[in-house]
This record gives structure tokens, C-alpha cells and sequence, in this order.
């Protein structure tokens, strides 16, 4: 088993944080393996997720995460315990993209900044925090450590408005249904003698039918 570090300084992509529980909600001591850990959310994936406060799918996740960061700013940037947060506020310049990085793939961006902070923090243990196999092997030719989240934490897949709209009138319906009353019909045979009641029929409607 791998010893535990002391710090560990943590880049998470986009997708962790649109796929996975609010960082409050994660043990981050734990799936790091260390004794204290500063997570770093680079620029790039702020931006990512502005962009996807417009997406039907994902724009509720983004705008929580996007409130969640802010929030933990202001109350001095611990989430919990040994944990904090930070924005690596470092701006790309396309400049000092090196060849081996391309500055139209999001993830190369994320890759050139962890770079830049890694050359400036070089004393840090930084890894990135990935579960998407392209990032993966940008870590490996790049020679940056990456580790991937525990999966069976994942989030569910985020539904359409069509799908959430679809969901709310079939609870609807079977919400009316269980709410409406049983029916007894009782049809008599056409006589009125009591004592021939083991000739009348009775028929049980049932709302559900």
C-alpha cells in the first residue's frame, strides 16, 4: 500500500465535478491517501463550467459547483477539517503552448496550467483528479501523476428537460390513481324479496381498470 503523504495538492477536471458529489460530500483525506489536501480548480475548468450553465443536461450541476466554489471563497476556503480550496486564477497564453500541447483541446489546457503550476510550485505533490481515459494519457506523456475517483460514487445521469417533464406527469398520474376511491356496484337480480339475496349478482369496479 502506498504511504501516506503528508500534502497532496489536487486538480480535479470538469467532469469530476459535474459527475460527482459536492465536495463537502466527498472524504477527500481518504481518496487521497494524505494528511492534508489542497484541491485547485484552474481557470480552464471554471470557464468549462460557465459554458455549462446552458447545457439542458448539465446546467444545474454547473451553476452548483459554480456556487458551491464561491461560497467556500468566502468562508475562507476550507471545505472541511485539513481541506481547501483554491482557484489557480493563472490566465492561458497561448504563447507558451509547447508543441506537444494543442490550444483548442480543453484538455491540453487544463495540462498546460497544472504545468505552470507545478514549475512554479515545485516544492507541492500535485496530481490530477480524472476519470476520463484521453486526460489520462495526456498525464502520462506529460509526466503528470493522476488518479481516478471512486466510482461508485458517481452521480446519475442527469436527464433531459423532455425526460424530467415525462417522469413528473407519469408520478402525476400514479399519484391520481392511487388517490381515487374503489366503486362497489351492487345489480340486483329484479326481485325484490330479501330472502333472494343469494340470487343477486355484485360486480366490484375497481379504479384501476
Amino acid at each position: 500500500m502506498t504511504s501516506k503523504k503528508e500534502q497532496l495538492t489536487v486538480f480535479p477536471d470538469t467532469n469530476i465535478l459535474l459527475h460527482y458529489p459536492p465536495f463537502k460530500d466527498i472524504d477527500w483525506l481518504k481518496l487521497c491517501n494524505s494528511n492534508h489536501v489542497k484541491i485547485l480548480i484552474c481557470l480552464q475548468v471554471i470557464h468549462e463550467l460557465d459554458e455549462k450553465k446552458n447545457d439542458s443536461f448539465l446546467s444545474t450541476r454547473a451553476k452548483r459547483v459554480i456556487k458551491d466554489i464561491k461560497q467556500i471563497k468566502k468562508t475562507g476556503s476550507i471545505i472541511k477539517g485539513n481541506v481547501s480550496l483554491e482557484v489557480f486564477s493563472a490566465e492561458l497564453r497561448f504563447d507558451e503552448f509547447p508543441h506537444s500541447l494543442s490550444p483548442n483541446s480543453g484538455d491540453d489546457r487544463i495540462i498546460h496550467l497544472v504545468k505552470k503550476y507545478q514549475f512554479e510550485n515545485s516544492d507541492e505533490d500535485i496530481i490530477i483528479l480524472t476519470e476520463d481515459y484521453g486526460m489520462q494519457l495526456r498525464c502520462e506523456v506529460n509526466n503528470i501523476p493522476f488518479m481516478e475517483p471512486d466510482n461508485i460514487k458517481r452521480l446519475e445521469s442527469p436527464k433531459s428537460e423532455f425526460e424530467k417533464k415525462h417522469q413528473q406527469v407519469v408520478q402525476e398520474l400514479l399519484n391520481l390513481k392511487n388517490s381515487l376511491p374503489d366503486i362497489e356496484v351492487l345489480i340486483a337480480n329484479g326481485q325484490d324479496n330479501s330472502e333472494n339475496n343469494e340470487d343477486r349478482k355484485s360486480t366490484r369496479l375497481n379504479s384501476s381498470h
